[in-house]
C-alpha cells in the first residue's frame, strides 16, 4: 500500500510555523476525502493501491485534460482514439497528454514506499488508540518518524517533521481544556484509520468530529491526516456514542 502523501493540504503553502487552536478552514477547496474501506467492493479487497490517497494526491497536481486522459486510459482501459473521442481532440493531443501525466506521477512515485505488512499497521493502529485516548503525548510522539508529517483538512494548517508534530500535541493534547476521546478503528483508502469522537469537559457523551488516517513505515506513523468530520459523511457513522 502506497503511504499517505499529501505533501501540502493547501498547494503551494509551506508548513505551520505554530499550533493554533482554531486554524483558518479552507471550505471552497476540492479536499480529498477518506474512502471507508467497508464499501469497497470485493473484487476491490486485493488491489489497495487503487484507493491509496497517494495516488489520488498525485492525480489533483494533473491539469484538468492530462487527468482525464490519463483516466480514462489507465482506469477505464480506454484506447487513444476512444479517448480522443470522449475530450473531442485528436490522437496526438492525448498521447502528449498522456505522456506528461505519466511523467509528473512518475516524479511523485519515487517518494511512495513499499507496503507495510498489515499486521503491522494494524499494531501501530492500536497503540496510536490507546495513546490518545489516555493523552498520552510521549507516547504519540514516540510513534512517529522523524520524517513524519501532520495535516488537519479542511484547515489550513500542516506540520512537518517530528519535533513540529511533537509541539502540536504538547502544545494541545488530547485531554486539552478537560477534552477526552473514544477512538473507533475503521479503514480509510486501504489504510489504518480511527474515528475520533471528542467529549468535552461538560458534555456527557463523545461527538463524532473525524477520522484519523495513517499512513506507516517501518513500524512507525510517516503520515496522520486528520480529516474534519464534514469530509467523512462517506463512513456513515453516528454522531454521538456514549461509552
Amino acid at each position: 500500500m502506497l503511504p499517505l502523501d499529501v505533501v501540502a493540504p493547501v498547494t503551494g503553502s509551506t508548513p505551520a510555523s505554530e499550533a493554533r487552536a482554531a486554524p483558518e478552514l479552507a471550505l471552497d477547496l476540492p479536499w480529498l476525502q477518506p474512502y471507508p474501506d467497508a464499501r469497497l467492493p470485493d473484487a476491490q479487497l486485493g488491489a489497495r493501491e487503487s484507493v491509496a490517497l497517494a495516488f489520488l494526491a498525485a492525480l489533483q497536481l494533473l491539469p484538468p485534460r492530462q487527468r482525464a486522459a490519463l483516466l480514462l486510459a489507465e482506469v477505464l482501459d480506454g484506447s487513444a482514439a476512444e479517448v480522443a473521442a470522449a475530450l473531442d481532440t485528436t490522437v496526438a493531443s492525448v498521447n502528449s497528454a498522456l505522456q506528461r501525466a505519466r511523467a509528473t506521477l512518475r516524479e511523485r512515485a519515487a517518494a511512495w514506499q513499499a507496503p507495510a505488512p498489515v499486521a503491522d499497521e494494524q499494531d501501530v493502529l492500536r497503540r496510536f488508540v490507546a495513546a490518545w485516548e489516555q493523552g498520552d503525548v510521549d507516547g504519540l510522539v514516540a510513534l512517529l518518524r522523524d520524517d513524519a508529517r501532520w495535516s488537519m483538512p479542511p484547515a489550513r494548517l500542516w506540520f512537518e517533521g517530528r519535533a513540529a508534530i511533537e509541539q502540536l500535541l504538547r502544545r494541545y493534547p488530547p485531554t486539552w481544556e478537560g477534552r477526552s476521546f473514544r477512538c473507533v478503528p475503521v479503514g480509510a483508502n486501504r489504510q489504518p484509520a480511527a474515528a475520533m469522537y471528542l467529549r468535552a469537559a461538560d458534555d456527557d457523551v463523545w461527538r463524532f468530529v473525524g477520522v484519523h488516517a495513517l499512513g506507516v513505515r517501518d513500524g512507525r506513523l510517516s503520515e496522520i491526516v486528520a480529516f474534519g468530520a464534514s469530509l467523512c459523511a462517506g463512513f456513515r457513522l453516528p454522531a454521538t456514542i456514549d461509552r
